[in-house]
C-alpha cells in the first residue's frame, strides 16, 4: 500500500470506528519496572492506548496490521520497533506518517480527530478532507 491508500484506511477507520482502542491495565503494583521513572509510573490512568484494544477496537496503526501478522508483544512498542521486528516494510515517510496518525489517535480527544485528519491529509497530500 502507498502513502495515500494507507492514510486513507486509517482515517476512514478512525473516524468510523470513532472511539480510541484502549485496554485496562493492572494496578501500578504489577506495572513493569520500565513503566517507572524515579519511582513514578509514566501512566496515571487505569488505561493505555493499544493497537488492538478491548472490544475488538484498533488504533491508526493497529488497523493496518494484518490478523495473521499481529502479536501481543507489539503492545506498548513504537512504530519504528514493529517495522523492525515484525517484517513490515515500511519507508522513513511512511514511519512518519504512521507515527503522526497514531498521536492523533493516542492523544487527541476523538471529537477533533476529524479536523486533526483533515489538517494532516492537506498538509500532506495538498487536499481538503
Amino acid at each position: 500500500m502507498n502513502m495515500r491508500e494507507t492514510f486513507d484506511i486509517i482515517k476512514t477507520h478512525l473516524l468510523t470506528q470513532n472511539a480510541k482502542s484502549q485496554t485496562e491495565i493492572s494496578t501500578s503494583e504489577d506495572w513493569p519496572e520500565d513503566w517507572y521513572e524515579d519511582g513514578e509510573p509514566y501512566y496515571s490512568s487505569e488505561t493505555i492506548c493499544a493497537y488492538r484494544g478491548d472490544n475488538g477496537m484498533k488504533c491508526a496503526v493497529g488497523c493496518i496490521i494484518p490478523d495473521d501478522k499481529y502479536d501481543p508483544s507489539m503492545e506498548n512498542v513504537g512504530v519504528i520497533c514493529i517495522r523492525d521486528n515484525y517484517g513490515f516494510d515500511w519507508d522513513g515517510p511512511m514511519v512518519n506518517m504512521l507515527k503522526r496518525l497514531q498521536h492523533i489517535h493516542d492523544v487527541i480527544i476523538v471529537s477533533k480527530w476529524k479536523c486533526y485528519l483533515d489538517r494532516y491529509e492537506h498538509e500532506l497530500f495538498g487536499v481538503e478532507g
